[in-house]
Formats: C-alpha cells, sequence, structure tokens
C-alpha cells in the first residue's frame, strides 16, 4: 500500500544567514504626487479638481493639496449606497485617504471612525467589518494607482 501524506517540509528555521527585509519602495516627492492625482482626476473622473472643489492647487502646500486629492478620489471610490448609515460614507471617505496617505509617504489627516463601530450583531462579523475592508481596499487602490502613474511617469521621463 502507498500514498501520500500532507506534512511539512520547510521550515525558515532551517535556514541561516541575514534576516530578510522587502526592499522600501522608493519615497515619492509629494509635488509628484499632487501633479498624479490631479492628472488621475481629470482622466477618470473627466472633471478639473480645483474646479470640483474650489481649491486652488498651487495656493497649497503640497501636502495638503494632496490630503484634499486623496479625499476627492476616494470619494468617488466608495459609494454612498454601500454606507447605510448617516456620516459612514464620510467617515469611509476620510479613512480610505487617510490609509492611501500612509502608504504614499504622506502624513495624514485625522483617522475618522465609521459609525458603524459601536453596533454589536450576532452574526460572526459586525457591520463595521465591511466598513473597514472597503476603506482599506479603496485607500490601498489609490495608492497603488499613483504609484504606477509615478513609475511611469519617471520611465518616460528617463526614456524621453
Amino acid at each position: 500500500m502507498s500514498g501520500f501524506k500532507a506534512g511539512p517540509v520547510f521550515d525558515i528555521s532551517q535556514t541561516d544567514g541575514d534576516a530578510y527585509e522587502p526592499p522600501a519602495a522608493a519615497p515619492l516627492a509629494v509635488e509628484v504626487i499632487r501633479d498624479v492625482l490631479v492628472s488621475q482626476y481629470r482622466d477618470q473622473y473627466h472633471e478639473d479638481s480645483e474646479q470640483a472643489g474650489g481649491f486652488d492647487f498651487a495656493q497649497e502646500a503640497p501636502d495638503n493639496a494632496v490630503r484634499i486629492l486623496l479625499c476627492g478620489h476616494a470619494w468617488r471610490r466608495i459609494t454612498e449606497a454601500d454606507a447605510p448609515l448617516p456620516g459612514q460614507h464620510a467617515a469611509e471617505v476620510a479613512s480610505a485617504a487617510h490609509v492611501a496617505a500612509l502608504i504614499l509617504g504622506i502624513t495624514p489627516g485625522p483617522a475618522v471612525m465609521p459609525p458603524l463601530a459601536g453596533i454589536i450583531t450576532d452574526g460572526g462579523k459586525p457591520p463595521v467589518h465591511e466598513s473597514a475592508v472597503r476603506a482599506i481596499e479603496a485607500g490601498r487602490a489609490i495608492a497603488r494607482d499613483v504609484r504606477a502613474a509615478a513609475e511611469q511617469r519617471r520611465e518616460l521621463a528617463v526614456i524621453g
């Protein structure tokens, strides 16, 4: 009789050498992030971010402009229909912008707790779980798109 059995075949403790640390992404200049966000706003939403929000980003400090733009992007990525309680949509938007700012290395605005945070349910996951997942996924997606666009700009600058 023969067969197979699942079992561990490798453990990190069986290796030696220096501890592995994944390489950190090169930090992006805040001005680059601002310019990418403005370009993405125009391309994705077909609006001028300054006219839509009433801001003059040339007059704002670059990190303030980035925080404002991150909120604008998050507002459009998280739908109000997904956030049924009053104030929840705004809290999720602010939280997503907070996450994106942290990932991009920008000092974020204050973290906001969605109103659902205090609700306890009989089910396995409280409603705030879905709210947190939406905010984190939106923040990560915004940061990922900004990094990709900034890298493409770098490549074009080297070629061009």
